[in-house]
């Protein structure tokens, strides 16, 4: 009897233990030879990107759906799409996040090949503000003709994936419901975790703006606005793009929130980051 109740016990803990799985994050390696097995198995389809960001001009790319790629991503991670957001995540550390509902209704491809070069080297090498890099091992472009201003994802040199549940991660919550942070940290999560990371969560194309040091502690405000503006004005050859396009009231509320954050730090020294987990939640 003892024996049978203890193997019940067994069994609801093993269960219960399996259950926060589906809520979590899940974070995937397309390079991972049994989930470039599965991809392989997904539509594959042809689409013509006008004024394409990578290699310039009209372009065409080979590639998986990319509506049955989130499908199967979904199944995969055991994760809902409908509540889900996704990042990718490029081998330079650029990260794209955005909530799956935003993503626009229109026809695009996680692509694996750009027309017109040989299958053995499927992305020729590309230039990006001066520097060369290549596009593989996939790329996510959309088809026809897009502006910036519809925020659309095109991160390319993308090696990983993360799906999680839409929310804001913990690291990054302000320690105030001040409205004008949380628009600055809405526009941050759009704009600048692609690059730049806030207590270690986001890419790190660019610098971490938070640990140990707030940016805002070390930089006056003027000169924040002005960077968040346009960068080369201050920094030549610099990597960041130009926001200028962005209203004022939008860099201002970044500042913001950049400001605020000073007073929700997770470690406060090189050593106590340095033991810290990469990207927190």
């Amino acid at each position: 009897m003892l024996t049978r109740a203890f193997l019940a016990l067994c069994l609801l803990v093993t269960l219960l233990c399996h259950v926060p799985h589906s809520a979590a994050q899940a974070r995937v390696s397309l390079t991972n030879p049994q989930v470039a097995k599965a991809l392989g198995k997904l539509p594959k389809r042809i689409i013509v990107v006008s004024e394409d960001p990578i290699y310039q001009g009209e372009q065409r790319y080979e590639g998986f759906e990319l509506k049955a790629f989130l499908t199967w991503l979904s199944r995969y991670t055991s994760i809902p799409l409908r509540t889900a957001s996704i990042t990718f995540i490029a081998s330079d550390g650029y990260w794209s996040e955005i909530p799956i509902k935003n993503l626009p209704n229109r026809s695009a491809v996680l692509a694996f090949h750009h027309v017109g070069d040989p299958p053995a080297n499927p992305f020729r090498d590309a230039t990006h503000a001066g520097r060369s890099f290549n596009p593989g091992p996939y790329a996510v472009v959309w088809e026809g003709f897009h502006t910036e201003s519809e925020h659309l994802p095109n991160p390319w040199s993308v090696t990983e994936v993360i799906l999680q549940p839409e929310r804001v991660p913990d690291s990054l919550r302000a320690p105030t419901r001040d409205l004008k942070t949380l628009r600055g940290l809405e526009l941050w999560r759009l704009h600048c975790s692609r690059c730049h990371s806030i207590n270690k969560f986001g890419g790190n194309v660019g610098p971490e703006l938070n640990v140990p040091v707030n940016v805002t502690e070390y930089w006056s405000r003027e000169r924040l606005i002005q960077f968040i503006e346009n960068s080369a004005s201050l920094r030549w050859n610099s990597k960041m793009p130009s926001f200028s396009w962005l209203p004022q009231s939008d860099r201002e509320a970044i500042l913001k929130y950049l400001e605020a954050m000073r007073e929700a730090k997770v470690c406060s020294n090189e050593s106590s980051c340095l033991s810290r987990s990469e990207h927190p939640n």
